[in-house]
């Protein structure tokens, strides 16, 4: 008979995420079905916004990307920070990112 080692538990430091709010969610399938056929779009705008729409989560360098698109200063980043729910979304990752370097 063969004796097992017995498994080491291994702590995995997983970084937190940040699950997208349902009026955000709300906000940004609207904005996507009314604008996103019309324009050239920021690249990542439609990845994010579907996983936005779904209320999927986020970590914060996901986060910052976002908020790098809606703020971003090119002619397309204009609709893409539309479809993305331009300041609600701003203000909400903001705060997340905000609080969490306390």
């Amino acid at each position: 008979m063969r004796t097992l080692a017995p498994r080491k538990k291994r702590i995995q430091e997983k970084p937190p995420v940040f699950r997208t709010p349902e009026e955000i969610s709300d906000i940004v399938y609207r904005n996507f079905n009314s604008l996103a056929h019309q324009q050239k779009l920021t690249e990542g705008t439609a990845v994010f916004a579907n996983r936005m729409i779904r209320e999927e989560s986020f970590n914060k360098d996901e986060l910052r990307a976002v908020a790098a698109i809606i703020t971003d200063e090119a002619p397309e980043a204009e609709v893409s920070a539309e479809i993305l729910g331009g300041e609600e979304t701003l203000a909400w990752i903001e705060e997340i990112l905000a609080n969490s370097k306390r």
